[in-house]
């Protein structure tokens, strides 16, 4: 969840960070490292909800985890994808807010098995 949320606060102060970068001589627009870190990052965070689904076999949280991380890859590559630069931001926070919630669905179920 963690992961998620921060690559979520990532992509919206992005754009108030590239404003300030030309500033300070430090914009470099054609280093993809960044997001690509993120996405391996927030991929490997993801491993724990296909843990709780081990356990408690629920699709629907498996479901959310995948279109989840399948909007955050997306976004990330958008131009292996043919989506627009402009999407990006949209993209990544919806596959964010998709991860979260499988994050969520998963603690709440993983809990009511051991209860």
């Amino acid at each position: 969840m963690f992961a998620g949320l921060i690559c979520l606060v990532h992509c919206l102060a992005l754009p108030f960070a590239i404003a300030a970068l030309p500033a300070l001589g430090l914009l470099n627009l054609e280093n993809d490292y960044t997001h690509i870190l993120l996405f391996a990052w927030v991929a490997l965070f993801s491993i724990s909800i296909f843990l709780g689904y081990k356990k408690h076999r629920q699709t629907s949280v498996l479901s959310l985890m995948f279109l989840g991380l399948c909007f955050v890859m997306t976004a990330t590559f958008h131009h292996a994808f043919g989506v627009s630069e402009s999407l990006e931001v949209p993209v990544i926070s919806m596959g964010n807010l998709l991860l979260v919630l499988a994050h969520f669905m998963n603690r709440r179920i993983s809990r009511q098995i051991q209860a």
